[in-house]
């Protein structure tokens, strides 16, 4: 699943029986990125975060923002990011179709230009024993196999979530949890 590290706040690497929670094809385990898209602990200030990527092999640019805010009940979260490099720079080289036949030398590996962006809107109503909270982001890619010239995949993926915790109840549960999930 494709996510812009700026907003990752932790990662769970599980294995054996814990990974079985994430369902039984998850045998060889599971890496589970944690974001705040949907925000679980009552928030009262305003933070955020910003980063600005330049590179030089592939001329990459980029950056991202993470902005949270709220008032002790109603916590929100949204992030952007948007990233572009151009092809990539390597010493002088003649590629080699898949026929056999050498191209002209040049200093760019072919069809090595990406350009990536997202985003994420969350909002959640935070209360002593929990929250409920509902988050909508995506991420579209556009980028070459460096194999073959004539072709741009487009990865793009939306994602709708509703997640809630309600601790610390009377009865037989501690706790009770529900997440669900749309991804296109």
């Amino acid at each position: 699943v494709p996510i812009d590290p700026l907003v990752v706040e932790r990662i769970e690497v599980l294995r054996g029986p814990a990974a079985l929670l994430y369902g039984g094809s998850a045998i060889g385990g599971v890496v589970n990125a944690i974001d705040n898209r949907v925000p679980r602990s009552p928030l009262d200030t305003f933070s955020g975060a910003v980063e600005l990527r330049l590179g030089e092999a592939e001329r990459e640019r980029g950056g991202g923002a993470v902005l949270e805010a709220g008032n002790g009940r109603f916590a929100v979260h949204a992030d952007a990011f948007g990233r572009e490099t151009s092809g990539l720079i390597v010493p002088l080289h003649a590629p080699v179709e898949a026929d056999g036949t050498e191209l002209a030398p040049t200093r760019r590996v072919r069809n090595s230009a990406a350009r990536t962006a997202g985003g994420a809107l969350g909002a959640s109503w935070t209360f002593a024993g929990g929250y409920l909270g509902l988050a909508a982001d995506t991420y579209d890619s556009r980028y070459g196999p460096v194999a073959e010239e004539d072709i741009t995949i487009r990865m793009k993926r939306d994602h709708v979530a509703l997640a809630g915790e309600w601790r610390d109840i009377a009865g037989p549960f501690r706790a009770v949890r529900v997440q669900l999930n749309d991804t296109r």
